[in-house]
């Protein structure tokens, strides 16, 4: 079977308010209301798998709905009654599985889920469904009421989750070996696809030795690691993973994995005492190990942090690098 078109999830946001609070402040990623079925007719054989699921809510009702999210500001104790739409834009019947999940900010800073597997603990584990499979004939739409009842005891602030739509038809390779695409494509160290021999994925949807690292500059990284992998020869020297990103005149940068940390190290600026935080760079440590810096419009020192984060070296380094920046 081919497809020109697929997605494997479909998401629909949550994100609860609870208490006296001022209008949420959780913002999630910028997400358009979902496009119409796609009109162009697939090539002549082809099976078009791809599908959507949106808040119910549109006043045209053969289109997505123009909710961006399921948002709520109640208080503890509420119970909750809506509705979710899923499209199948396809031309071949699938069947899906329906679950609620929680959402976190992961160490790039970027919007995640947490594992399939892995139970709901917040917002995730509050919606109630109907059913938990549903069997959508192509061109169709179904709509999925939902209830969510809001603990009394749930402490203010927000939650913020998803309602997934999943096609858990595995992916197979040539020999019917069934691939783990739980997260994205399950990968060993140097990229090569678990479960298809002769195969290597990089990118956002690349799930190296468990872990995803998506921003392009990780993907050229990963792409020189396979190269050496395919051609059988000693592997690069090792990188760390880094992003940046340009915000209301503000570089922000990363540089490796400050989800390993357990203290943070101020080194340059006052940003985090009240200053301002242009200027502000922060190393993050596990033990005395320095596993990530991030900087705010530092972008000159931050650079200069790579070699110290690669190596692992201690506070005491990353402070007299920083004494050297005057």
């Amino acid at each position: 079977m081919s497809s020109w078109r697929r997605l494997l999830t479909a998401t629909a946001l949550l994100a609860v308010a609870l208490g006296a609070l001022a209008p949420s402040s959780w913002a999630g990623p910028d997400r358009p209301a979902q496009d119409p079925p796609p009109t162009s007719e697939s090539p002549q054989g082809e099976v078009v798998e791809s599908w959507a699921l949106a808040p119910t809510g549109s006043l045209d009702p053969n289109e997505a709905g123009n909710r961006t999210a399921l948002s709520y500001d109640v208080d503890p104790g509420a119970t909750i009654t809506d509705s979710v739409t899923l499209y199948n834009y396809g031309n071949t019947q699938l069947t899906f599985r329906i679950y609620a999940t929680d959402a976190f900010n992961n160490e790039d800073g970027q919007f995640d889920l947490i594992p399939g597997a892995e139970e709901p603990t917040d917002v995730g584990s509050w919606v109630t469904m109907p059913q938990a499979n549903i069997t959508v004939p192509p061109g169709r739409q179904v709509v999925l009421p939902i209830t969510l009842d809001v603990p009394a005891n749930a402490t203010a602030g927000d939650h913020v989750g998803a309602i997934l739509a999943a096609n858990d038809a595995e992916g197979t390779g040539p020999d019917g070996t069934a691939l783990d695409l739980t997260n994205g494509v399950a990968c060993g160290p140097t990229g090569r696809v678990l479960g298809l021999p002769g195969v290597w994925a990089v990118g956002d949807a690349a799930r190296w030795d468990g872990h995803r690292t998506e921003h392009w500059t990780s993907a050229g990284d990963q792409a020189a690691v396979v190269a050496h992998d395919v051609l059988g020869a000693e592997p690069p020297p090792p990188t760390v993973p880094y992003f940046w990103s340009d915000q209301f005149g503000l570089k922000i940068q990363l540089i490796g994995r400050p989800d390993r940390a357990d203290a943070v190290e101020p080194l340059l600026g006052t940003g985090l005492t009240g200053g301002p935080v242009r200027g502000t760079v922060v190393g993050y440590l596990a033990g005395d190990a320095l596993v990530a810096v991030a900087g705010f419009g530092a972008a000159r020192y931050v650079a200069r942090y790579r070699a110290l984060v690669a190596d692992g070296a201690d506070r005491a380094a990353a402070r007299e690098l920083a004494a050297t920046f005057g």
